[in-house]
Parts: structure tokens; sequence; C-alpha cells
């Protein structure tokens, strides 16, 4: 019978028995829990945002601009487009703007014809402004508060701070409210440099 030299070195096993696995170190325990709690954390984090009724989106900035022609650029329908993100055109409803009860529509950007009822419900020149915006997927409260300021060589700025209370309508826009507040804000933060731009302008 010839011999097989492969045979002679191979490991021999005793009845069959499997070898003990090895014991994970402690670093690959941190890295498998850390691993399956971000797993977890996304449905989570969802689930989370699905169940919260309102949320809260606030952004300031301070603009070298006196707050009359900040509030001018701020409340004027025609002005707003040069600044405000995703509107597009807005038709007047009732009334021009200028006292609470004033109502228009908003036409939004996007793949479809999307649009969102507003209407002033307090106005305060050149101080302060409340809407109320229903629009396709959130019900929104904005109010948007002027202050004085002194800019650089004693010129005349202002702080404006931009507050919404969004109410996030069907359970889709409900499960993405996190997503879109941060890009809200992001936006917002934007719309308001542009403001100031418009409003030096």
């Amino acid at each position: 019978m010839a011999h097989d030299p492969s045979r002679a070195h191979a490991p021999r096993r005793r009845g069959g028995a499997k070898p003990a696995p090895r014991p994970r170190d402690r670093w690959e325990w941190a890295l498998l829990v850390g691993f399956w709690g971000l797993v977890a954390l996304v449905p989570l984090t969802f689930l989370v945002s699905a169940l919260v009724p309102r949320w809260t989106i606030a952004v300031e900035a301070v603009i070298p601009a006196p707050p009359e022609a900040v509030f001018a650029a701020l409340a004027d329908p025609g002005r707003r487009l040069a600044w405000e993100p995703g509107v597009v055109a807005i038709t007047p409803m009732k009334g021009d703007g200028s006292r609470p009860g004033d109502t228009r529509m908003l036409f939004l950007a996007g793949p479809a014809r999307r649009h969102a009822v507003e209407t002033v419900t307090a106005i305060d020149p050149p101080r302060r402004i409340t809407w109320t915006r229903s629009g396709p997927t959130a019900e929104r409260s904005i109010t948007i508060t002027v202050e004085p300021r002194t800019g650089d060589g004693d010129r005349p700025a202002c702080r404006i701070l931009w507050v919404e209370t969004v109410y996030y309508q069907g359970l889709r826009a409900r499960f993405l409210a996190l997503v879109a507040n941060r890009e809200r804000r992001r936006r917002l933060a934007h719309a308001l440099a542009e403001l100031g731009r418009v409003a030096a302008g």
C-alpha cells in the first residue's frame, strides 16, 4: 500500500470532537455591541420621530441692515421670492399681507405642483410677524422677531429670530421629521443670509 505523506502530518481528532471556540477579546465584544446598537438605533430613531407630535425649529442671524428695511423685505410678498427657500410664486387670496387675517397661496418648488396656504395671525412692524401655514405635509406656526443691534462702525443692524412650530401630517412625514427638520434649519440659515442681502440692496 502506497504511503501518503499528507496523511502522516494531518492532525488526528479524538472521538470526532470539535476544537473549542476561541474566547472573544473585549475589543471584539465592544465592536459587536456597537454594531448591533447602531443597527437597532436607526429604526428606533425613526419610531421616536413618528411618535413626537410637535417640533420646534429655531434659527437666528445678525443682519447688517436697519430693522425697518429687514422687516419690509420680510413682510413684502413681492420680495420674498428673492430670499425664501422653496417658494416660487405667491398669489394673494385675502388682503395684501399687512393685517391679521390676510391670506395668500404659496407655490412651492418640487416635482409636483405643491402649495401651502399662509395666513397672517399677528403683525407688529418692524418688530414681529406671525404666520400660520398649512402645507401638503405639515402645519406650521412661524414667528419672526426683529431686534435692533449695532453693527460694525456703529452702523444699524438687527438680530432676526425665526421660530417654527411644526406639526407633520401623515405617517411618512412624521417618520422623516428629524431629517426634514435638519434640512429646513439649514435652508433657513441660508434664507436669513439672503434676506440680509435683499434688505441691504
